[in-house]
């Protein structure tokens, strides 16, 4: 029993820093800013050593209680960073605007303008000398994968690959499905937040479009199985979705880019 046990935990423990792996020097949790629409819009990056330009993943956190995430943004960030990308969360919410699952109408009336916050991020993080302009992806998680989609289907110009983490399929998406960029689509067949049928309808979509993109459920997976402090944690998973979201990044960011230094 008590090899078993040991076994048990050191699986665990190789998951977990799968998912969480310290960045190398360098690449800190730092904060900035920019400016959207007159205001000031923070901004939470993790950049490697690097002397040439890198692809770069913006992270966009779900629902949530202001700032609740930030420590699993930051273990996502940091992760990124050690694989060769200049990552960075955008903290859309303005004050007042921020909203817990479940808070329809308050999102209803405030996503037109943390998509226009987000573009605005996008174009920033395409002028900085560190970042190459034409390798730029978004990864959301839940109402955050709905804002991603939501950036890839309006300015796929922009946006070279799209990682969704169970997230709803905003209408922006059925409208402009023809111009969608590479899509990963992850989820979890027991989501009871959001549907892993909203996913499934996504792949359809997609297929028919002839854009290329990957569905990935995990049958027994609850909504942000992902995140360790969820109570719907699993950690096998979670390193299986982590494996498929660097290889979908390696793919579509990485692909003829120039040696990380």
């Amino acid at each position: 029993m008590q090899v078993k046990a040991i076994r048990q935990i050191l699986l665990l423990s190789a998951a977990v820093t799968l998912l969480i792996g310290a960045g190398p020097a360098g690449a800190a949790w730092t904060k900035s800013e920019y400016v959207s629409s007159g205001q000031p819009v923070e901004v939470y990056a993790c950049a490697p050593d690097s002397k040439q330009p890198l692809p770069a993943v913006i992270l966009i956190h779900g629902a949530e209680v202001h700032g609740a995430g930030y420590h699993d943004m930051e273990q996502v960030c940091g992760d990124l960073a050690a694989q060769g990308y200049y990552a960075e969360m955008i903290e859309y919410y303005a004050p007042g605007e921020e909203v817990v699952p479940g808070e329809r109408e308050k999102v209803r009336q405030s996503f037109a303008g943390w998509v226009k916050k987000l573009h605005d991020g996008l174009g920033a993080l395409g002028k900085n000398s560190a970042v190459d302009p034409k390798r730029i992806g978004v990864m959301g998680y839940s109402l955050g994968a709905m804002l991603a989609l939501s950036l890839g289907a309006r300015y796929s110009d922009q946006v070279a690959a799209v990682v969704d983490y169970y997230g709803p399929v905003p209408p922006s998406v059925k409208e402009k499905a023809a111009a969608m960029p590479p899509t990963l689509i992850i989820h979890g067949g027991k989501d009871r937040l959001v549907l892993a049928k909203q996913s499934k309808e996504l792949d359809q979509m997609l297929t028919g479009a002839g854009r290329p993109h990957q569905l990935k459920l995990y049958p027994d997976a609850e909504h942000a199985f992902n995140f360790q402090g969820s109570n719907a944690y699993d950690a096998g998973d979670t390193q299986d979705a982590w494996t498929v979201t660097l290889d979908f990044l390696a793919k579509y960011l990485k692909e003829n880019s120039p040696a990380v230094n």
